[in-house]
C-alpha cells in the first residue's frame, strides 16, 4: 500500500542537492560548509570583520571550539585576530582595520 516506496526523508535525499521539483534541499549551506568556511562566510555576510565573541553567538559552537578554530586560521593566514580591549575582532585577510598595522609601515 505504500505507492511511494522511499519516499519519505531518508538518508539517500540527503545526497541530492538539485531537487526537480523547485523545492529547496533538504541540507542547509551551513551544513555543507566546513567549519573554517562557516566562519568565512559569515565574515564575508559581516563586511569582512566581526567580534570573536558574535562569531560564538552565531554558530551556536563553545567559546574553545572557536578559539582553537580562529587561532587554526590565523596559522594558516585566513584570518587576522586583533585583541580590542578584551574582544577579538576576526578579519578576512584585506579586511583588517587601519589601526593594525604599524605607524612605521607605509610611505616615508
Amino acid at each position: 500500500p505504500n505507492s511511494g516506496a522511499g519516499a519519505g526523508p531518508t538518508s539517500a535525499a540527503v545526497d541530492s542537492t538539485t531537487e526537480a521539483d523547485g523545492e529547496a534541499p533538504i541540507v542547509t549551506d551551513d551544513e555543507l560548509l566546513s567549519d573554517e568556511d562557516r566562519v568565512v562566510s559569515l565574515l564575508r555576510d559581516r563586511g569582512g570583520r566581526m567580534k570573536q565573541v558574535n562569531i560564538v553567538d552565531e554558530t551556536g559552537w563553545s567559546k574553545s571550539k572557536v578559539s582553537m578554530l580562529l587561532s587554526e586560521m590565523e596559522e594558516d593566514g585566513r584570518i587576522s585576530k586583533l585583541r580590542v580591549g578584551r574582544e577579538n575582532v576576526i578579519s578576512l585577510k584585506g579586511h583588517e582595520p587601519d589601526a593594525a598595522g604599524s605607524p612605521f609601515d607605509g610611505d616615508e
